[in-house]
Formats: C-alpha cells, sequence, structure tokens
C-alpha cells in the first residue's frame, strides 16, 4: 500500500510515521536508540549499536553535523552526517520490510 515516510532522530531517540491514503499518520517505529556503532566495516543501528565497545559507538550525532571534526568508529574517520544519514536510512529500512515496499515519497 503506498505511503509518505516521514522520520525524525534527535540527540537520543528516533522515529518514524507514515501517512497512508486516509492521511491519517500513524506512528510505526518510537523511541529507536539514536546510536550507531561499526565494528569490522559494518555499521549496527538501534539498541545492539549501545551494546558494542564505546568506541565504536556514535550517539548524539544532530549537533555535531557540520563540523569539520571527524567521529572516530573503530578507527576509521566519518563525518557526524554521513552517520546521520546512515542512522536515517536504517529507519527507513525498517519500516519499508514493515510496510512491504519502499515509501512512494517523503516528507
Amino acid at each position: 500500500m503506498p505511503y509518505v515516510l516521514g522520520v525524525d532522530v534527535g540527540r537520543t531517540r528516533g522515529a518514524a510515521a507514515v501517512c497512508r491514503h486516509d492521511g491519517q499518520p500513524d506512528v510505526v517505529a518510537a523511541d529507536l536508540p539514536a546510536a550507531l556503532a561499526v565494528a569490522n566495516g559494518e555499521m549496527v543501528v538501534g539498541a545492539p549499536a549501545l551494546a558494542a565497545p564505546p568506541e565504536r559507538v556514535a550517539a548524539d550525532l544532530v549537533d555535531q553535523v557540520g563540523d569539520d571534526v571527524p567521529v572516530l568508529l573503530d578507527g576509521v574517520a566519518y563525518t557526524a552526517h554521513d552517520l546521520l544519514a546512515a542512522l536515517v536510512a536504517a529507519i527507513a529500512d525498517r519500516v519499508a520490510e514493515a510496510e512491504g515496499g519502499p515509501p512512494t515519497a517523503s516528507p
């Protein structure tokens, strides 16, 4: 079924909502930890990321977007905006899996 996707990521939590044909928003993912971890080149997001060693975890990325200072995870430098984009993409992927396909649009 076609839907429009909205994703909100704050300092500590993320959420996603969809609007389907009736136009009413429906929260489909709430209270997701806004964290990700990198290990051996693989990214893990949400609650599983919080279980990783601290040197591999990035959280509270919102205020760092646009900074020139890289975020070091597992010895690799990333920009905060690339990490935040990966987090948003992971949330969108979760919703697409639950909804049976990608959104038709994003606001």
